[in-house]
């Protein structure tokens, strides 16, 4: 066991500070203790002393934090741990429930001992107010105190709750109805023309005609060449001492336990390391590379038209040649309707859509369409 030191407390009723804690009434207006008296240590530690202790009542082994000044349950008074009855009233300290710091003082329990000192001759609307001390109504706990857990217990999933309720507002299908208003299309030809280029690759593709092949180098390749013997620096913590540091726990009763605390210290060392770093070079590769005549296909020429009717066309307005071809085209439909959106459409769909047609939508907040239907 460490030392035991002195503590103190300040009288509450008159403001003087710095009272000796072994000490329980105060010097300057001769009040006892309050309840919510809270002890501290100031300035050097005071260590206390054999006899202190004995004049206090209490022995040294009981300055262990279990042997802590208690409350009266009568009248409130805190007194001194020695003393087996209270100061002010006379209540006995065995039927104290409360103790320095209005913790529970935990007691062995048998199967007939009451909830309450004297539960036996209490009423039962004086049961509930000494339950109701205690934050406890019918052996559960005060409306408030559960409030309170419960907000602790669920601020995650609330919040979680938020965004799932922000998904099903902006995902949640809404119904729309609307007319069709309008149309539009465009179409396009795209002309291309076969030309005859020249390219070079290290295959010949289908229909490539070779006019050369030469030897050239292609790429490089990382091969080892060797290792070699690498010395590193580096560092790391190693124990160099300890150092003792002092903490103090409140033993409830006027005194102070010390602890003391053994902290390791380290240094940064260094040291050397060795290691085999594998050196690689670049090899060269050489290949044939060849050199090649090919057909491709290139764009020439657009011919677009558009509408904003049903009558779709392609404009064909011009003549092929030999080497030309019009297979590249392109078209697209619009849907118009009156409340200002419009969709794409395939052609068939498109065309056998008449004025005035109406559709039911069913879509996010998003704009997304989950499914259409024939109003």
């Amino acid at each position: 066991m460490g030392r035991i030191v002195k503590g103190y407390w300040s009288c509450s009723y008159c403001g003087t500070c710095d009272i000796d804690g072994l000490t329980d009434i105060c010097p300057n207006c001769g009040k006892q203790k309050s309840r919510d008296v809270k002890y501290y240590m100031k300035g050097a530690v005071t260590e206390v002393t054999d006899e202190e202790l004995e004049k206090a009542g209490i022995t040294k082994e009981e300055c262990d934090g279990n042997h802590k000044d208690w409350i009266c349950d009568y009248c409130g008074q805190l007194n001194n741990y020695s003393a087996e009855s209270c100061v002010a009233c006379g209540g006995l300290r065995s039927e104290a429930t409360r103790e320095y710091g209005e913790a529970q003082i935990h007691k062995e329990e048998s199967p007939l001992q009451p909830d309450y000192p004297g539960e036996e001759n209490v009423s039962i609307s004086d049961r509930q107010d000494l339950a109701l001390q205690d934050g406890i109504k019918d052996g559960q706990p005060s409306s408030e105190n559960h409030i309170l857990r419960l907000l602790k217990k669920y601020k995650l999933p609330a919040v979680m709750m938020l965004f799932v309720f922000l998904f099903i507002f902006l995902f949640a299908p809404v119904t729309k109805t609307v007319t069709v208003t309008d149309f539009s299309w465009e179409r396009q030809i795209t002309l291309e023309q076969e030309r005859t280029v020249k390219e070079d690759d290290w295959s010949v593709p289908d229909g490539g005609r070779v006019y050369d092949e030469k030897w050239e180098f292609k790429e490089y390749e990382t091969v080892l060449d060797h290792y070699e013997t690498v010395n590193e620096t580096k560092t790391r913590q190693v124990l160099d001492h300890y150092e003792t540091s002092y903490s103090y726990i409140d033993n409830g009763n006027g005194t102070f336990s010390e602890v003391a605390n053994q902290t390791p210290v380290y240094r940064t060392a260094t040291y050397t390391e060795s290691h085999q770093e594998p050196v690689y070079r670049q090899e060269p590769i050489y290949a044939t590379k060849y050199y090649y005549e090919i057909e491709r296909w290139f764009d020439e020429a657009v011919y677009s038209s558009a509408g904003q009717d049903k009558k779709p066309y392609w404009d064909e307005s011009y003549v092929l040649k030999e080497n030309e071809r019009d297979t590249k085209r392109s078209e697209t439909y619009i849907v118009y309707y009156d409340d200002g959106s419009k969709e794409s459409a395939d052609y068939e769909e498109w065309i056998n859509t008449e004025y005035g047609d109406g559709f039911v939508f069913k879509q996010n907040r998003l704009g997304m369409t989950y499914s259409k239907s024939a109003e």
